[in-house]
């Protein structure tokens, strides 16, 4: 428990997201829910079933751009890859490049 909420507190001063942060968001959004459910269905007032579309909607919006994020994390580090593949390559072309003027 202790790290859970560590690893919340430091999220707020690092980039991006992490475990536990997605834990506490979805969790909290799940016992909003909870609650506008059980107040739709103790008051019978229409306003929380336009409470809880509101909710659902952010909710989802949330995991859409938690899943973006990843997306172009993943392209990021997969360029990164790429891009360190073809320095090295050209690395050892100008190795032999070197080597065929040497011989020369």
């Amino acid at each position: 428990m202790a790290s859970f909420l560590t690893d919340i507190w430091s999220s707020v001063f690092e980039g991006g997201t992490n475990q536990s942060l997605l834990i506490a968001t979805y969790s909290s959004f799940a016992a909003l829910q909870t609650t506008l459910i059980g107040l739709l269905f103790a008051t019978g007032s229409y306003h929380f079933v336009a409470l809880n579309v509101i909710c659902g909607g952010l909710w989802a919006a949330v995991a859409w751009f938690v899943k973006e994020l990843e997306q172009v994390k993943r392209l990021e580090e997969e360029g990164d890859r790429l891009r360190k593949e073809r320095e090295r390559r050209e690395k050892l072309k100008e190795g032999e490049e070197d080597e065929g003027k040497k011989e020369l």
